[in-house]
């Protein structure tokens, strides 16, 4: 089992996509490809290890 210090219980803590080990260029073309392609959708949140990695949010 993984040990952790952090848990996201109560707040989500956000953390550098590089030190999430997640590449920022192709996180960034998720907004211009997910507005093009699916008008219901009004944001984006990309989790991983329980930090956030990458989030937008637009009406």
């Amino acid at each position: 089992m993984i040990e952790r210090n952090y848990w996201p219980t109560t707040k989500w803590q956000a953390a550098d996509s590089k030190t999430l080990r997640m590449d920022s260029e192709k996180l960034s073309r998720l907004e211009p490809m997910v507005k093009s392609e699916y008008s219901n959708i009004t944001g984006i949140v990309v989790v991983r290890n329980g930090y956030i990695a990458y989030e937008i949010i637009w009406f």
